[in-house]
């Protein structure tokens, strides 16, 4: 009798043995999981987090173009001169504002239609990091055109770095 008790005895252990097995195996995958969860989350929200700064970004400079074309269609170009990178014009000599100033001045004597625009529209845009080209369609009461401002990230703010009429 004594032997069927320890034989029961010594299966049970072993039932238990296989329970706890298991039951440590299955505790280490949700672990896994859990651990596998938490890097999948973490990685979307930096993932998330990314895009949200770039489309920040081109919104704020898209901001900066329409600003600074508002300025030169409302005939203020000391601001728009203002809203200029320190590399606007790399290599000039003299008073970076003044030459600035200088240039927006000829670009808008040749072109007209900028100081007059009614509307403008962007039509294609291209983002690199801390760098957008703004494409723009301009019309104004007499005449239309084109234009393409290129915005860079100057500290915080962005800044006019590009301004062409072809």
């Amino acid at each position: 009798m004594s032997s069927d008790h320890e034989g029961g005895s010594s299966s049970s252990k072993t039932v238990l043995i296989i329970v706890g097995v298991i039951a440590a195996v299955i505790v280490l995958i949700l672990l896994a999981c859990a651990g596998i969860g938490f890097f999948v989350l973490k990685g979307v929200q930096q993932g998330v987090q990314s895009i949200k700064q770039a489309v920040d970004d081109v919104q704020l400079a898209q901001a900066a173009g329409d600003e600074f074309l508002a300025d030169i269609a409302a005939g203020q170009l000391d601001a728009a001169a203002e809203a200029t990178s320190q590399d606007f014009l790399k290599g000039q000599v003299g008073s970076a504002r003044t030459n600035r100033l200088k240039q927006l001045q000829e670009i808008v004597a040749r072109n007209p239609f900028l100081k007059d625009h009614t509307s403008r529209s962007i039509n294609n845009l291209t983002i690199n990091p801390g760098q957008t080209v703004l494409h723009y369609s301009v019309t104004g009461p007499d005449k239309s055109g084109s234009c393409t401002v290129t915005v860079r990230k100057e500290g915080d703010l962005w800044k006019i770095d590009g301004f062409t009429v072809p």
